[in-house]
């Protein structure tokens, strides 16, 4: 079952429409895991994970940095425990 659809970029070529193909495939296939790591630097999966966490189903957010970490991920009590940051991690493995 394919959900794509075309979008067009500004200069008016196909690009692909990855995150709302993501999306679409967790909401679809939900039953089939425990957890869900969402791996974004970015704000596009905030709805997304905000239901993930009244199902029960998000392990974790990881971001690249602190500072790259969206506000209203930062912001939003919610999230504090599902955030971590990659650079941490990465940190952990160096020493």
């Amino acid at each position: 079952m394919c959900f794509r659809k075309p979008v067009i970029d500004r200069n008016g070529s196909i690009k692909a429409n990855v995150d709302s193909n993501l999306i679409t495939h967790v909401l679809i296939k939900i039953n089939s895991y425990d957890k869900v790591v969402i791996v974004a630097g970015d704000s596009d999966y905030y709805l997304l994970a905000k239901y993930l966490i009244r199902q029960n189903k998000l392990c974790q957010i990881l971001v690249p940095c602190k500072a790259k970490c969206p506000k209203i991920f930062k912001e939003n009590n919610k999230f504090r425990n599902y955030i971590s940051y990659i650079s941490r991690q990465r940190d952990l493995f160096h020493k």
